[in-house]
């Protein structure tokens, strides 16, 4: 019978931030699929804000958004990526705005699209205002010209003159 090198508790002991961060993630999607009837609420409901009002006492999504601050963009963003739309969406007004841009910028397109799609202008701002300029550039970069015009126009000027430079700056030149 075939004896792997490591075993599992020598595994343990060398990782546990990853065993906790799978154990988070999974408590997070336990708890979030658990509670269809705030899905459904989250996901149906036009205006966001309300529909967290009306779940914001829900001993579900109070564990959620505890155990969602405790997680890395990058972790949000993996958990993102494995749901359906609708639950993916509903997660996503879990996540605090300090925390959605750097979720953003980690996201890959498919995810980054789903969210967007929902998001107005002005959440989209709350979600980048605290990131540093490259970031904020790498996605006014990636939003459709419209929606970039229009989210510049809320900026500060300087804000937005760091933005347009970054934007202008030749790729070759950053990868030097």
């Amino acid at each position: 019978m075939y004896q792997p090198a490591f075993s599992s508790n020598i595994i343990s002991l060398i990782n546990p931030h990853s065993q906790k961060l799978a154990q988070i993630r999974q408590d997070i999607l336990t708890l979030f699929m658990e509670n269809e009837k705030t899905i459904k609420i989250l996901a149906t409901q036009h205006d966001k804000q309300q529909a967290l009002s009306i779940v914001k006492h829900d001993k579900y999504i109070i564990q959620i958004k505890s155990l969602l601050h405790a997680l890395h963009a990058a972790d949000i963003e993996d958990l993102l990526e494995i749901l359906p739309y609708d639950e993916r969406s509903s997660l996503w007004y879990l996540i605090e705005n300090n925390k959605r841009g750097q979720v953003l910028v980690e996201a890959s397109t498919s995810v980054w699209e789903s969210l967007l799609k929902n998001m107005s202008d002005r959440e989209l701002l709350r979600a980048v205002a605290n990131l540093h300029v490259d970031d904020q550039a790498y996605i006014a970069e990636h939003l459709p010209r419209d929606t970039m015009r229009r989210l510049l126009t809320y900026l500060d000027p300087s804000i937005r003159n760091q933005i347009r430079e970054v934007l202008q700056y030749p790729k070759i030149a950053l990868a030097k």
